[in-house]
């Protein structure tokens, strides 16, 4: 068995795996995963970040009283794409003061 370079991607996605699972978490390899309802993550597509099915049952394992309606609603919120909406002024402010509000020539 050969190890990966210290240095390397590899290592340090195992490093941070073999951090999880001591935290606790459940891991898994899927670089070599299979895309699909009945694949390895149950991802319709490599850009799907959330795991919808492990979402719901989460959802649904705390709030057992909800009706499936309110656990869409939900998932829809949590899914949302919120990288368009501005900062708000406070982190406005944040961003400003720590020098970071220059990108480019622009300014956020």
């Amino acid at each position: 068995m050969t190890r990966s370079h210290p240095d390397s991607e590899e290592a340090l996605e195992n490093a941070t795996m073999a951090l999880f699972a001591q935290l606790g978490w459940q891991t898994a390899n899927c670089f070599e995963e299979v895309i699909g309802p009945h694949g390895t993550l149950g991802r319709e597509t490599t850009s799907q970040v959330v795991l919808i099915s492990r979402l719901r049952a989460a959802l649904k394992k705390l709030n057992p009283d909800l009706p499936a309606e309110a656990l869409d609603l939900a998932i829809e919120e949590l899914t949302r794409n919120h990288s368009e909406h501005q900062p708000s002024p406070r982190a406005r402010l944040v961003i400003t003061s720590a020098g970071l509000g220059r990108i480019g020539r622009g300014e956020l």
